[in-house]
């Protein structure tokens, strides 16, 4: 098959466009500032970018690193990675669980303001979100909940989603014919989650609770009630692999 052809237009046609599309949105400028004395590299990940950890490098000016996204009206979750390790942003109080024992920074664009400034503070001192191991139960007890994804063909399969830090190997999933299977205790709660599939983010086409994962797709919602019983996807007859994939790499937290 060829690949499609597309049209070349002049850089400046090309800003102006992306400008009047931005204003039309209604996007921000929202300036993240990471505090990272010695670091040789910082980069942003959120929702706004699928959780990518390399996609969005900061700059660096002194011991702090800045980077400007547009941004429409919203709340964001995000971490900073510094020298590839996940860190909560120190100079940010607004913050929610990362699924992991740790927190999300959260940055909220509001609609009508001119730019949101976030960040500053030291992040030197910040835990590391990702961890080789799934979160500890939670006091009112942990439910086992089962993922199973159908991948025939495909050689490795993982889990990845809040409660690993969404990284892309911690969790490998057991090949079972043509599905592939994995069972996690997972306190109460609301998770978001995608599987890996060779390399490529799924979303899980049998579970029809999503959320947009920042970057054109959604990732799948499990639902672990409060009395103890998990709210399972539908029967895995149904499921099948996801036809848009998620950033190639990506390891959120």
């Amino acid at each position: 098959m060829r690949p499609m052809l597309r049209p070349v237009f002049p850089a400046a046609v090309l800003a102006v466009l992306l400008c009047v599309l931005a204003a039309v949105a209604g996007a921000v400028p929202v300036t993240f500032t990471a505090s990272a004395p010695g670091a040789g590299k910082v980069c942003l990940a959120g929702e706004f970018n699928g959780w990518s950890d390399s996609a969005n490098p900061m700059t660096k000016a002194g011991d702090a690193w800045t980077l400007v996204m547009d941004l429409a009206p919203g709340s964001y979750q995000y971490k900073f990675v510094v020298d590839g390790n996940w860190k909560q942003d120190a100079g940010n109080p607004e913050a929610m669980p990362d699924g992991f024992g740790g927190n999300n920074s959260v940055v909220k664009v509001a609609e009508g303001v001119a730019s949101v400034k976030v960040g500053g503070a030291a992040v030197a001192a910040a835990a590391p979100a990702v961890k080789a191991a799934p979160a500890a139960p939670a006091a009112g007890g942990a439910v086992p909940v089962t993922f199973r994804c159908e991948a025939p063909g495909a050689g490795k399969v993982c889990l990845a989603g809040e409660f690993n830090g969404w990284s892309d190997s911690a969790n490998p999933m057991t090949k079972d014919g043509d599905a592939w299977t994995l069972v996690m205790s997972l306190a109460p709660g609301n998770y978001q989650y995608k599987f890996v599939v060779d390399g490529s983010w799924k979303q899980d086409a049998a579970n029809p609770e999503a959320a947009p994962d920042g970057f054109g797709g959604n990732n799948s919602i499990m639902k672990v009630g409060a009395s103890g019983a998990a709210v399972p996807a539908p029967a895995a007859a149904a499921a099948k692999p996801a036809a848009a994939p998620a950033p190639a790499v990506a390891k959120p937290a």
